[in-house]
């Protein structure tokens, strides 16, 4: 895959507690990753959309300790669609972002819009409410020398409303800001797609070119029909999102990193839950061997 310079692992878990951070970060640089994405959603940083400083700096320091790059998670239920909560949304992007740029992160993740149930005129309104939104977020990213990237979703209920990625990348288009570009999520577009009966594939060929950020995890493309009695038995049938490493699902990783150029700079990073940690470095070594990157 053209333009992608770096590997990336995720940190997980949720206490809460800024120290949980450190064997998390441990892990990371021990699996020979380039970048860690600081899940802050994880993380007791942000109260009702205000920063808690102390904590925060705790966060910080942990950070700053290890030798690695950044990137930052924002909120799961971050949603541009969801007017009547928009300004709470809106403040606790802003709080999360503003973090982001004090770890020197190179991106951002915000989630794009959903909804269910909403006619033609009414996605349209959402869908310029949330162009609106991406503008000044991009100018806050912008002077915090961050980069805004859109991560597409899958649908989940009935009627369910989404963005597969070349649907991100027309909103991106058209917001034309320098700092707001495309995340693509692989398996996320493999679920969406598979719900709607489309090709997901074609969806991120056509996002490729405005993408500066990848989520790297496998699946199989089943949306849950089906809930295994433990997390073990769902992976056993397949279905949802599992975020497995790397060649445990049915992602083409070759031909995606063959074929898909996205922008100069791009971070690949894997989505990968603390479960499958034994194979981190097997993980990270693969993706640096499907970008064509050196090992380490």
């Amino acid at each position: 895959m053209n333009n992608v310079v770096a590997v990336g692992l995720t940190t997980q878990g949720r206490d809460g507690m800024p120290e949980s951070l450190r064997p998390k970060l441990e892990a990371i640089a021990a699996a020979g990753a380039d970048f860690a994405e600081i899940a802050l959603y994880d993380l007791d940083v942000v109260a009702g959309g205000r920063p808690l400083e102390r904590r925060f700096a705790q966060v910080l320091e942990i950070a700053k300790s290890f030798p690695l790059r950044y990137t930052v998670h924002g909120p799961i239920s971050a949603n541009p669609w969801d007017l009547r909560h928009a300004e709470i949304h809106e403040a606790a992007a802003r709080a999360h972002l503003e973090m982001a740029g004090r770890l020197g992160a190179t991106a951002y993740v915000q989630h794009s819009g959903r909804t269910t149930h909403v006619t033609g005129p009414e996605l349209a309104t959402l869908r310029a409410h949330e162009r609106d939104y991406l503008a000044r977020m991009g100018d806050l990213a912008g002077r915090l020398g961050v980069k805004l990237v859109v991560e597409n979703l899958f649908g989940e209920k009935p009627g369910a409303i989404t963005q597969l990625p070349h649907e991100v990348a027309e909103q991106v288009e058209r917001v034309a800001h320098p700092q707001v570009a495309v995340l693509i999520d692989f398996s996320h577009a493999f679920l969406e797609a598979t719900r709607r009966g489309v090709d997901p594939w074609a969806s991120c060929r056509q996002a490729a070119p405005l993408t500066a950020h990848l989520h790297v995890h496998d699946s199989f493309g089943r949306p849950q029909t089906l809930i295994g009695h433990t997390r073990s038995e769902t992976v056993a049938f397949g279905m949802g999102d599992l975020h497995l490493p790397p060649g445990w699902g049915d992602i083409p990783w070759r031909m995606l990193f063959d074929e898909l150029e996205v922008l100069p700079g791009t971070v690949a990073n894997i989505e990968l839950p603390a479960r499958y940690y034994d194979v981190a470095e097997e993980s990270v070594a693969r993706v640096r061997e499907l970008a064509g990157l050196p090992a380490r």
